[in-house]
């Protein structure tokens, strides 16, 4: 394998992976399952419980034993238990093609229920088979977010278990259960007794003399590497997951050095929001703070004071509860050493520290709510008494007001208006949650009910733009193995087990193959002829229709393009042979080395392409000459090859899809976002358009030689087995495990775009005036300017770790950068006019701001060091006379007018911009603030702060108006309203609050199951979006507080999101680099541009 592939930082490690080290759990694993043992393996996350079972399953089947892998996430959790069962059903019928698993499943279904259905069937498995069956079930903790209790599920594999002394097949039928949960956690009921019958396999990680193995791939010099290696084992004292990811990125380095190794750690983990940014760290960070249990609040507080413990010094297991104990070392956090609790690593004690425990602590944030309402009272206190009695007779005097006006309303047209408003916003939360449950067609005609109403928004055209893309739908009443078209139609030949079924315009019609048990093996390109095994070492070929055309010895591995040639492995698997499928004669053989998995070829006479399990090879068979040949990674899942763009698509089993040049067997092409293992591929006729659908029902559309989709087509919950353009490419039909077959329009009239830019995740997304470009920058220097369609316009790359800070001007779409590598740095994308000012800032810089005035345009810079200075037309810089206390953020008023800093000691500072003097600073907080922003008609300042509070003050005064008091941690930002007459904060409580800001008073809860990161509103101010660690975009109405849509395509923390300024497009960005945007026809009609950005980072 070539040196650049040894590490693999993520994901399951092929058996034969060179970086794979065993240990002691691989042999303790195979002799229990060799043995028929019950095994489980519940230990934290990403410490290589998938790669040891895929060791495990690869050496139980050399000695014999059949293996079943069920992926329990894989079938959805939105689901009832019947379709979870059918899920699971489905799962063994398709790792036992010879059995009828499946429809004696459903038989038996109506009969005794899903769960005794299956396992009645399990229970036969023994029997019917001549070898060890064990059954791995992956992802077993994901029971526990089903809708349902899965107790039944574990009380059936306990039965197999205790029926043994009477049933001696059942000695064969082996279970391991691998996940991240204890064995009490598994079952619900206490009338079910815990799942404990299973020898617990524990995951011990690296120990340095395991390591050594991988001097010889981190540079030239072996012991500087195992110096290396040491390090990297002090940082994370044998952590699979962190060890293969240090090594895999040092791995990159031409000269891999320690000093290398501690930036790497130093900003990718151990800055101040790691826990909070890094994908790793917020997973186990989450695993901890999010226990099942039944009163987690509680259970949490318990957990942290024991981890807090912990952290002084090692304490004995029996200090702790059970539960506790299993909590602690499932998390990850913890490990247990001698029958002592231990911190697992020494980067885990850096980022889990004191601070991080108090900041997690419930009692500490009830603590520090009721501090900051006394603090809040206080100020107020002088006033109260009077506001009160004002408020007890205004409440009194317009009692009779309010009655007679509510009278008055039942009668009038605004009655009206707000009757069509409220259907209109039910028909969106409707629609938005059939999208989401995959029902298209009733969403559908859930928005047509909607269609009429005159102030149609962004979702309603986001949702009908979505569901438009979605056509028909063909229930097929049964699975397909798979479906193949008809000429340039959406007719087609659906393959079963069972036999064929043809699909015309008037109808259907069935044709049946005798011996239905017999496995399909292969179906021809055009559907012509389909393979069935029929005994050992040999096939019978049969047509369309069900005829026998011939049997033949050896294995089929494929055909020529026109059908007219079948390629056979000969039983000693040392020669292919291709056999004219008319006369059925051997036309030409080739001798191989190694195992072959398929043979295509574009006619009888054209070279082959050859497919090993890692490689593919095209080969003259005349000559024997190899052409070419190109080698992945990974195992090759399948190929195909099309004409109008000469390539090859090549599916790979853990995801990614390539295509190669046909003639040069060059990657042209490494799609992204696969979605898991590759089932299908198509190219479009014009070679515009390529797709791809995966194992877990989702389809991607992409432009052909772009890396990035451009459409996501979901909705069916099975695996993609087909997919075919047609109608001279303006349609797309996707087939499905699932029984059904869908089409699609083409070119899809919704972009939902996304763009992969690495981890980390940027810290700051922001958008131009014009809508046209975005920018992000993240803490390794990087900053990339966006397209509208989400491709790459221009990228600077620092040679610092730190955070560059960006804006777009006011009113165009220049953009600045600043930072003390690359000074100040102005780029024109309409001219690509680039402009540099070298040495201008002494220290990095923390914040930037920018305000037009009557033409005239301002920028100003904070600096690490406190220092501030105020460009004109970024040129020319003054500093500023800096504040006593340490400015933390700067604000500038969009009418250019004043600057404004909040300070580390709470205070905030109000700046003339014109004469560059301090005018005034008041004390506003008791804690660290964070935040602080002018609203849009530059009156107001809001400013928010790890005390809990936010305020509102007069810009020209300095007078506090209102301190918002609501929030139970500590606030991360504040955004106004385009009218300056709301605001919106948010906190690491999980939530965001919408306050009116003229009268304090608060509006609406907008609740999450985590800590926020976003939070905006749109330009029009009618919705509010937000995302954080949920994992979650929410769009919310801003008058009603109604959620309207619930965007889950996330799999980690959303760092920034919001609507662009011309109300076209979302655009979002998460903690793994892909950035998302869902661009619709919908825009704002058109307004004065602001003199100020209404995007600035927070």
């Amino acid at each position: 394998m070539p040196k650049e592939n040894f590490f693999a930082s993520g994901g399951t490690l092929a058996p034969e992976h060179p970086s794979y080290i065993r240990r002691l759990a691989d042999e303790q694993i195979f002799v229990a399952l060799t043995q028929h043992k019950f095994v489980s393996v519940l230990d934290a996350r990403q410490k290589g419980k998938s790669s040891l079972v895929a060791q495990t399953i690869s050496r139980l089947e050399e000695s014999g034993h059949l293996c079943i892998k069920l992926d329990l996430q894989r079938y959805g959790s939105n689901l009832t238990q019947d379709q979870w069962c059918a899920g699971i059903a489905t799962a063994f019928q398709e790792q036992l093609p010879n059995s009828n698993f499946f429809a004696d499943y459903r038989k038996e279904c109506t009969l005794i229920g899903s769960i005794n259905a299956l396992f009645a069937q399990i229970r036969l498995l023994p029997s019917h088979l001549n070898q060890p069956v064990t059954i791995f079930a992956d992802e077993i903790d994901f029971v526990r977010v089903l809708p349902f209790p899965a107790d039944g599920f574990f009380a059936a594999i306990r039965s197999l278990y205790n029926e043994r002394s009477q049933n001696s097949n059942l000695e064969r039928l082996t279970w391991c259960l691998i996940g991240s949960a204890s064995p009490y956690q598994l079952v619900q009921s206490q009338a079910v007794a815990p799942f404990d019958i299973a020898q617990t396999i524990i995951l011990e990680d690296f120990t340095p003399q395991d390591l050594t193995q991988y001097a010889n791939h981190l540079g030239s010099n072996p012991t500087e590497a195992k110096k290396l290696l040491k390090q990297i084992h002090g940082w994370c004292g044998g952590h699979p997951f962190l060890t293969q990811y240090l090594c895999s990125i040092l791995h990159q380095s031409k000269t891999p050095d320690i000093q290398k190794l501690n930036t790497i750690i130093s900003t990718e983990f151990i800055h101040r929001s790691g826990a909070e940014t890094n994908p790793h760290l917020h997973q186990v960070a989450t695993g901890f703070l999010s226990p099942a249990h039944p009163k987690p609040e509680e259970f949490t507080t318990t957990c942290l004071l024991a981890y807090k413990n912990i952290l002084k010094k090692p304490q004995p297991v029996t200090n702790y509860p059970k539960d506790v104990v299993s909590h602690l070392r499932l998390s990850g956090i913890v490990t247990v050493y001698n029958n002592f609790l231990a911190p697992r690593n020494t980067l885990y004690q850096r980022v889990f520290n004191d601070t991080w425990i108090t900041n997690h602590l419930p009692m500490e944030e009830n603590r520090r709510q009721k501090l900051a309402a006394r603090r809040a009272a206080l100020r107020v206190g002088a006033i109260a008494s009077v506001v009160c009695a004002a408020l007890g007779w205004l409440a009194l005097s317009n009692q009779s007001l309010a009655n007679q006006a509510q009278a008055a309303l039942s009668k009038s047209e605004l009655n009206q208006k707000q009757l069509q408003e409220q259907v209109y916003l039910s028909a969106i939360q409707a629609a938005n949650s059939q999208v989401n449950l995959g029902n298209w067609i009733a969403a559908t005609k859930t928005l047509k009910t909607a269609e009429s109403y005159p102030a149609k928004n962004w979702e309603w055209h986001y949702l009908n733009q979505l569901t438009t893309q979605y056509e028909s739908e063909i229930d097929l009443k049964e699975p397909t193995i798979t479906v193949v078209p008809i000429a340039d139609t959406k007719l087609f030949t659906a393959f079963r087990k069972s036999g064929t079924e043809i699909f015309t315009p008037t109808g259907s019609k069935k044709y049946s193959f005798q011996y239905s048990n017999w496995p399909v093996r292969t179906v021809s390109r055009t559907g012509q002829f389909i393979t069935r095994l029929a005994g050992e070492e040999q096939f019978e070929v049969l047509t369309s229709i069900g005829n026998q055309a011939k049997v033949l010895k050896g294995t089929p591995i494929g055909f020529t393009q026109d059908d007219k040639s079948i390629f056979v492995l000969d039983s000693e698997k040392t020669r292919v042979d291709q056999t004219d499928t008319t006369t059925w004669r051997t036309v030409r053989s080739y001798q191989v080395e190694e195992n072959v998995y398929s043979v295509y070829a574009e006619s009888s006479s054209s070279d082959w392409i050859v497919t090993n399990q890692t490689s593919i090879s095209r080969i003259n068979p005349l000559t024997d000459q190899v052409v070419w040949n190109t080698s992945f990674p990974e195992s090759i899942r399948l190929i195909q090859h099309f004409k109008s763009t000469n390539q090859l698509l090549v599916g790979l089993a853990a995801g990614p899809m390539h295509s190669l040049d046909y003639e040069s067997g060059k990657v042209v092409t490494e799609y992204k976002d696969a979605g898991g293992p590759i089932m299908a591929t198509a190219q479009s006729k014009n070679g515009q358009f390529t797709a791809s659908g995966s194992a877990n029902g989702t389809v991607y559309l992409y432009y052909t030689n772009k890396p990035d989709p451009i459409g996501t087509l979901v909705g069916h919950p099975g695996r993609i087995n087909a997919i075919w353009f047609f109608d001279n490419d303006s349609m797309l039909a996707t087939s499905s495990d699932d029984g059904t077959l869908r089409t699609w329009k083409i070119p899809p009239s919704l972009l939902v775009t996304k763009l992969k830019l690495g981890i980390p995740g940027p810290n700051i997304l922001i958008t131009s005036p014009s809508s046209q470009y975005s920018a992000a920058s993240d803490i390794l220097g990087r900053v990339r300017l966006i397209t509208s369609e989400s491709t790459i316009e221009k990228e600077w790359l620092s040679n610092s770790p730190t955070l560059p800070r960006i804006l777009f001007d006011p009113t165009t779409d220049l953009l600045a950068i600043a930072s003390k590598t690359f000074g100040l740095i102005t780029f024109n994308p309409q001219n690509s006019q680039e402009r540099t000012l070298n040495g201008v800032f002494k220290s990095e810089v923390e914040d930037v701001e920018s305000a037009s005035f009557n033409g005239q345009t301002y920028f100003a810079s904070l600096e690490a060091d406190g220092r501030i200075l105020i460009f004109t037309k970024y040129d020319s810089p003054q500093e500023v006379r800096a504040p006593k206390s340490q400015p933390i953020r700067i604000a500038m008023s969009p009418n250019a007018q004043l600057l404004s800093s909040v300070n580390s000691d709470g205070s905030v500072s109000i700046i003339s911009v014109e004469s560059r003097k301090i005018l005034r600073t008041i004390p506003v907080h008791s804690d660290k603030p964070r935040y602080i922003i002018f609203s849009p008609d530059s009156r107001l300042i809001s400013t928010v702060s790890n005390d809990e509070t936010a305020t509102i003050i007069d810009a020209h005064s300095g007078r506090i108006i209102h301190t918002l008091v609501g929030h139970t941690s500590r606030l991360f930002m504040s955004k106004f309203s385009p009218n300056s007459q709301q605001l919106v904060t948010t906190s690491f409580d999980g939530t965001v609050r919408q306050w009116d800001a003229i009268t304090g008073k608060q509006i609406h809860v907008f609740q999450h199951k985590s800590w926020i990161s976003d939070a905006s509103f749109s330009a029009d101010g009618k919705r509010i979006v937000t995302g954080g660690n949920d994992h979650i975009i929410h769009v919310w109405d801003a008058e009603s507080g109604l959620e309207l849509l619930s965007l889950t395509d996330y799999s980690t923390t959303v760092n920034r999101c919001h609507f662009t300024s011309d109300g076209s497009s979302l655009i979002s960005v998460d903690a793994d680099g892909n950035l998302i945007n869902r661009v619709t026809g919908f825009s704002f009609p058109a307004r004065e541009k602001s003199s100020q950005s209404s995007l600035r980072s927070p």
